[in-house]
This record gives C-alpha cells, sequence and structure tokens, in this order.
C-alpha cells in the first residue's frame, strides 16, 4: 500500500489521498491526527481535512470527512468546495465578455 502526506490544498480543503491494490482500506488515528494537526494545529491553516481513497480501480474512489464538516455541509453552513471555483470561473468569463477599453477601472 502507498500513500503520500497531506496531497493537496485547495479550496477551504485539505487532501490526503489514498491508494490500494488490497479489498480493504484501514483509516487509521495516525491518518486522522496527521491531518486534525495540519488544518488546526499550530501552523494549520483552518482547511476542511478529507481523506480520498481507491480501492483497486477507479470504480471504488471514496471521500471520508469528519463527520461535524459532513453535517455543516448538511446544513450550508460550508459552501460546497467547488463552488468558490466556479464563482471564480464565472467573474473571469464574465470580465473577459468586456473589452479591455471599455472596463470600469476599481
Amino acid at each position: 500500500m502507498w500513500w503520500s502526506k497531506l496531497d493537496l490544498k485547495g479550496r477551504l480543503a485539505r487532501w490526503s489521498l489514498k491508494f490500494t491494490t488490497k479489498k480493504s482500506f484501514d483509516i487509521t488515528q495516525d491518518m486522522v491526527d496527521e491531518a486534525i494537526s495540519a488544518c488546526y494545529g499550530p501552523g494549520g491553516d483552518g482547511s476542511m481535512p478529507l481523506w480520498g481513497v481507491r480501492i483497486g480501480d477507479e470504480r471504488y474512489d471514496l471521500v471520508v470527512m469528519l463527520k461535524q464538516d459532513f453535517a455543516a455541509l448538511q446544513r450550508g453552513e460550508i459552501q460546497p468546495l467547488i463552488s468558490e471555483g466556479r464563482e471564480k470561473t464565472r467573474q473571469r468569463k464574465a470580465l473577459a465578455s468586456v473589452p479591455a477599453l471599455l472596463r470600469e477601472e476599481d
């Protein structure tokens, strides 16, 4: 089994990506502590810790998250992780549709 420490960061989340060719995958206390420390410990950035797990081939990609983060997501307290990126993309497209000479300076 291969794994690496907190592989991706962005859109208010910090990901720890795991892969195994076995038929099961154990989530250990050390893995959870590592991610919690990176997000909320000294020097942490407050990102939401998430784990992406691939068991076998790409048919079984899983996302694991803390229960309280899932509950906050369901209550609407946390915006979906993709909304920030889509809003920025929408803003860039809107700006690009206006010729540079006609854009208002802020």
